[in-house]
């Protein structure tokens, strides 16, 4: 890992969840579920960070950027005390008239090394 942390803190975050999970379907309609390891419920977390100055946005973009999307970083979401470890393998920026920029970025927990 990177030992990088993200620090900035979002303007809007929505936490989804997607269970990974063995599927086994059966001719007579039965389905038989399990889970697909320990780590099977990662979080997903679609982040905004609006209003910045250009400065800020520029640090956030940065900071993505020399992830390169396969990167794991650290990461508290306001849903937690302590961090966790994520990558962010999709960002971007849109601009407003009078240099107002919103960053968007998905950020997807990650286990293991």
């Amino acid at each position: 890992m990177s030992g990088n942390t993200f620090t900035w803190i979002a303007s809007d975050a929505v936490r989804s969840v997607k269970p990974s999970v063995y599927s086994a379907k059966f001719g007579d309609g039965y389905e038989q579920n399990a889970p697909a390891g320990i780590n099977f419920q990662p979080e997903i977390w679609d982040l905004q960070f609006k209003c910045r100055s250009p400065a800020d946005a520029d640090a956030i973009l940065a900071f993505l950027g020399a992830q390169g999307g396969w990167q794991k970083f650290q990461w508290t979401s306001p849903r937690a005390a302590s961090p966790i470890t994520v990558i962010c393998r999709k960002w971007s920026d849109a601009t407003k008239i009078g240099d107002i920029i919103t960053v968007s970025a998905t950020f997807e927990q990650t286990f293991g090394v």
